[in-house]
């Protein structure tokens, strides 16, 4: 008996049914195992035939495919339209010897997954009592959309097509896209049918190999990854899947194209958990459509995004600023949809964009699109001038024009700034900050907010203690320093804003001419203001002296208020009085000069004489004090005493309080001269000697001298 006919005896008289070795492509060995006293031949000695070792032939000797052990063996082992050969070890556990344990039994072969039917977390089932298989890779278990996913091993129904295993194509999220080979190697189309190439061993290889740019293999296709195509197939912009999405990432006439993450989240590779998901698109705003602090919608069944950036939810006064996705015909992307021309305030009504946005037009004055800065989730800021940008002119920053485009002084955006700012007869320019914060740019948060400008007082308005005050329905500012609040007397201390040209800002408008008192009444304003008024009443603006903040007074003399060229008593009085009957006249003159009777007397012995004219209690509103500071009128413990309502004085020595005898010791203010006999008697009373001749005793050569008469002193010969 020869070799092979012993080993196929003792395997028969055994009840054993199998081979060990394996045959190349379909898992058994090329050689046979190692020598045991079970081992020689192959696989096919058992089951199988010269071409390889699956039924048929079975073990039972079975051939036909209605049989469970023959059925699609062959099918499965073969080389075939869709993919190569199956490895036994695909289904069943191969032996290394025919003697390993399990090998040889009387039990049906048993089906143990190997890893091509299990890859990508399948979970094959074996049904032998229904002659099926599931859940298995190979027939589609991880697809979707295949009609034969659950084949029956016994009754096959012919070749099976692409679809016997996934849909062709598969279902969504899998692209309605039947041209498989755009995005799987080794697919090909060949007069119209599509081919696989086995050769390039891809197909059914446990892995989804794909080819291509990653977005576009399902998507876009070779200009950019964004539909048309859509995933369904679709490429009319009046499907929502498609829209506008071209008019959004290529580079149009008002924006630079957009990247696809302003709308969507870009997924890193095609198999990120929910990036192929059966549900529409979703719309996530990017860093662009957020821009400064907003919230965006998108809305599928409107078709509509509303609240976005780009299309000027920080703007206003848009056409089309919440557009519709789907309609894409050049109505909806035009200069003015997304904003106003100019946008509304609180943005400046001026059209001349590139005044301040000079990085974003270019020279001629249109979109620069190419620079990148249209669209870009900044309002880029370049002015020419920082504020006359907005409002004001050539000549100055201030209206007109208004940021509202007005030109007219009765609109109180408007009204007299221009009197102010630019100076005038009165005063020179009056700077900005006077009235208004300022801002150190023109993006500072507060600035350009839509309110009205704020009038915030500055140094000059609040000057001397002024309260200021701005009533806008009026158009009125009152108190104010710099329209006389502090002076008194102006006809005209509450000007209206908005009524330029109509005398309000005249000389004696703001104080009076004089002011009154405790403002001397007197008109020539250079004798005490010479630095700001000259000789002729014509206010020195150039100096800067009026309208500045304070009083400028010149070096003064007594004589700058009352008195005259001669001495600083009056006549004039501070009330500009020179009547003798006016107790601020009265007998000044008769004292401050010298008489045949005493010697001009010094303005200290009735008055308190400051050391410098503007001393602050000086000059108020009160008559002049009198304080008696002697020396003379106090002489010898005189107590002098002044009454207001009489208008005389008492118990000066000057009038004999201290002797006897005087006709008139209590001298009326303004009732004429004082005749010799008015303060003594010839010779005064006893204890006086009584001799009427004054040399006898009193130096005086002859007539009285009025140096030594009347001067605090009784002058005695020894």
């Amino acid at each position: 008996m020869t070799r092979r006919a012993a080993t196929r005896a003792r395997a028969l008289g055994l009840g054993l049914g199998l081979a060990a070795a394996a045959a190349g492509a379909f898992g058994c060995k090329a050689d046979p195992p190692a020598p045991t006293s079970l081992s020689g031949g192959s696989c096919s000695d058992c089951h199988g035939g010269a071409d390889n070792p699956a039924p048929p032939r079975a073990t039972n000797g079975a051939t036909a495919t209605t049989e469970l052990a023959v059925g699609a063996h062959q099918a499965h082992v073969q080389p075939g339209a869709l993919g190569a050969g199956v490895a036994c070890s695909e289904c069943h556990v191969m032996p290394a010897r025919l003697d390993d344990p399990g090998h040889l039994d009387a039990a049906p072969a048993e089906i143990t997954w190997g890893p091509l039917a299990s890859a990508a977390s399948a979970e094959p089932v074996w049904s032998r009592a229904e002659a099926t298989c599931a859940g298995t890779y190979c027939h589609g278990a991880t697809l979707t959309g295949g009609v034969a996913v659950t084949p029956s091993w016994t009754e096959p129904a012919g070749a099976l097509g692409c679809d016997g295993c996934h849909g062709a194509p598969p279902p969504a999220p899998h692209p309605e896209d039947g041209d498989c080979g755009t995005c799987h190697p080794g697919v090909m189309v060949q007069n119209g049918a599509l081919v696989i190439d086995l050769g390039a061993g891809t197909h059914l290889d446990g892995s989804v190999e794909l080819v291509g740019e990653l977005c576009a293999r399902c998507h876009g296709g070779p200009e950019n990854a964004a539909p048309p195509r859509s995933l369904e197939g679709a490429s009319a912009t009046s499907e929502v899947t498609v829209g506008a999405h071209q008019a959004h990432v290529r580079q149009g006439p008002l924006a630079l194209a957009f990247p696809c993450q302003e709308c969507h989240v870009v997924p890193t590779t095609l198999e990120e958990p929910t990036h192929q998901d059966a549900s529409p698109a979703e719309v996530v705003w990017g860093v662009t459509a957020t821009g400064p602090g907003l919230a965006p919608t998108w809305d599928r069944d409107a078709e509509t995004c509303s609240d976005v950036y780009c299309h000027g939810a920080t703007l206003g006064g848009g056409l089309v600023a919440t557009p519709t996705w789907t309609v894409v015909d050049g109505t909806q992307a035009f200069c003015g949809a997304c904003h106003g021309l100019p946008p509304p305030p609180p943005h400046p009504a001026s059209s001349d964009c590139k005044a301040c946005h000079q990085l974003t037009m270019d020279p001629a004055g249109g979109l620069d699109v190419a620079g990148g800065y249209h669209v870009n989730g900044v309002a880029d800021f370049v002015p020419a001038s920082a504020c006359n940008a907005c409002h004001g002119g050539a000549a100055n920053a201030a209206p007109p024009s208004a940021t509202t485009g007005e030109s007219d002084t009765t609109f109180v955006g408007v009204g007299a700034h221009q009197a102010h700012v630019a100076g005038g007869s009165l005063r020179g320019p009056i700077p900005c900050q006077e009235c208004h914060v300022v801002p150190s740019s023109v993006g500072e948060t507060t600035h350009m907010d839509g309110l009205p400008a704020e009038v915030v007082w500055g140094v000059l308005p609040l000057a001397d203690g002024s309260s200021p005050g701005w009533d806008r329905p009026s158009a009125t500012c009152s108190a104010v320093y710099c329209h006389g609040s502090t002076l008194g007397g102006g006809s005209l201390t509450t000007p209206v804003w908005t009524e330029v040209g109509t005398g309000q800002a005249a000389c004696g408008t703001c104080h009076g001419l004089p002011p009154p008192s405790p403002h001397p009444p007197r008109s020539e304003c250079w004798k005490c203001h010479a630095d700001t008024v000259d000789d002729t009443g014509q206010v020195l603006v150039a100096g800067g002296k009026h309208v500045n903040g304070v009083v400028d007074v010149g070096d003064l003399g007594c004589s700058s208020c009352h008195g005259g060229a001669e001495n600083a008593a009056p006549p004039v009085s501070t009330t500009g009085s020179s009547d003798p009957n006016d107790v601020a006249v009265g007998a000044h003159q008769a004292h401050v000069r010298e008489t045949f009777l005493h010697a001009a007397y010094a303005c200290s012995e009735c008055h308190l004489v400051p050391s410098d004219p503007k001393d602050g209690t000086h000059m108020d509103a009160a008559p002049a004090e009198i304080t008696f500071g002697g020396p003379v009128g106090t002489a010898f413990g005189a107590v002098p005493s002044w009454d207001p309502v009489t208008r005389t004085c008492a118990g000066t020595h000057c009038h004999g309080a201290t002797v006897s005898g005087g006709a008139s010791v209590t001298p009326d203010w303004v009732g004429g001269g004082a005749p010799c006999g008015s303060c003594h008697d010839f010779p005064p009373a006893l204890p006086h000697v009584n001799d009427p001749i004054c040399v006898t005793c009193h130096p005086l050569p002859g007539d009285v001298l009025p140096s030594t008469h009347v001067n605090g002193v009784v002058e005695l010969l020894p």
